[in-house]
């Protein structure tokens, strides 16, 4: 049954950096191919505690990270980021300079390889995925506009039948799109990042207490990827 079609693709590189909108993307068995490939972290904290993010600093969001040149089945191309003022700085120590007075703690640099066996710096499962109908829905109970970069998606999909938090059905189905088929697993589950204005940086905390009350803290939707392939904005989804 065909349910809508992909509005936006984003890919972000570095974890919690802002990202790169793109109108076609590879997607691999991990999910989009080089999203969350590369992050900042603090070296004395381990699993998940060793991740830097734009909770803990703001002005990450910032940077602007995107791939250039071409990767192989082993090394993802070099990544460019770009701050407000038009710098461009490589994935190196002078882009890591750039966070002595921002952080009171050492920082380094985690990159991760294609063939990794991980999830790369992912939240959870592969793809994350929202609906405009649930962001429009989101925007009248607020009554505020809302970016859907807020939510740090890497797809955003037009439903044919404009049906706010539809999406919420979805678990455990197959979605088709484009060559690719993927599962969805569970709801995504909000923090503080969605707080922060992609643009301005200013925090609002009233969305986040909205969301909390009225869908459980829950907005969007995870998935795994069950057949590879290649996802273009247009492509239409079907669900089974």
């Amino acid at each position: 049954m065909l349910i809508g079609e992909i509005k936006e693709i984003h890919r972000y590189p570095v974890k919690s950096l802002a990202g790169e909108s793109l109108q076609q993307v590879q997607v691999e068995r991990y999910g989009i191919y080089g999203d969350r490939s590369h992050a900042l972290m603090d070296p004395t904290q381990e699993g998940w505690d060793r991740f830097i993010t734009a909770r803990d600093i703001p002005k990450l969001l910032s940077y602007r990270a995107r791939f250039e040149g071409e990767g192989s089945e082993r090394q993802f191309p070099e990544v460019a980021i770009t701050d407000t003022e038009g710098r461009t700085f490589g994935w190196n120590d002078e882009f890591l300079s750039q966070f002595d007075s921002l952080h009171n703690k050492r920082v380094a640099l985690e990159t991760h390889a294609p063939d990794s066996e991980e999830l790369l710096a992912v939240d959870a499962s592969s793809i994350l995925i929202i609906t405009e109908s649930s962001i429009k829905a989101l925007e009248q109970r607020w009554g505020h506009p809302v970016d859907p970069r807020r939510f740090r998606a890497n797809f955003l999909v037009t439903l044919y039948e404009d049906v706010p938090f539809s999406e919420n059905d979805w678990l455990q189905r197959t979605l088709t799109i484009g060559s690719i088929e993927l599962q969805v697993d569970e709801l995504c589950e909000r923090c503080s990042m969605i707080t922060i204005q992609p643009d301005t940086l200013q925090r609002d905390s009233s969305l986040l207490k909205l969301i909390h009350q009225e869908r459980n803290t829950m907005f969007g939707v995870y998935a795994s990827v069950i057949e590879t392939g290649t996802v273009r904005v247009g492509d239409k989804i079907s669900i089974e």
